[in-house]
């Protein structure tokens, strides 16, 4: 789980029925971590409650088993989009703090943090607790 929340992966397929620690607490750790990959569940449980459950602690998809290869495909590829196309926002604004990905500047209030405090609001761990709202620039 470790590797999860410290390297970056273009998509994370988790199984529910994990040996130690159940995908839904390895879901909501990993969110919990700043981890920003897409996260689809592909799992045999098909409760509704339980995909319900899914979703709301972080998966961005959530599948039953058994599944159709072609379409896990079209999922994946589908996630991916959506994240390459979040990778394009260049400015990202959260109540009255910009962050100007081009310009690596952070602004609250319309005021220029110095470098020490860009570096913690940039944290994406801090960051990704805000609800967002995306802009472009």
């Amino acid at each position: 789980m470790k590797k999860g929340a410290n390297q970056t992966y273009d998509l994370i397929i988790l199984d529910v029925m994990l040996p130690i620690m159940d995908g839904f607490e390895v879901c909501q750790h990993l969110h919990q971590q700043g981890m920003q990959t897409p996260i689809l569940m592909l799992t045999a449980k098909d409760e509704v409650d339980e995909k319900v459950r899914g979703l709301e602690l972080g998966a961005d998809d959530y599948w039953t088993k058994p599944f159709e290869f072609k379409e896990l495909l079209a999922r994946i590829q589908a996630l991916r989009r959506r994240r390459r196309a979040l990778d394009l926002v260049a400015v990202i604004q959260v109540a009255d703090l910009i962050l100007d990905k081009t310009t690596h500047e952070v602004r609250r209030d319309n005021k220029l943090l110095n470098s020490i405090d860009a570096k913690r609001v940039c944290d994406p761990r801090i960051f990704d607790r805000e609800c967002w709202t995306r802009s472009e620039s």
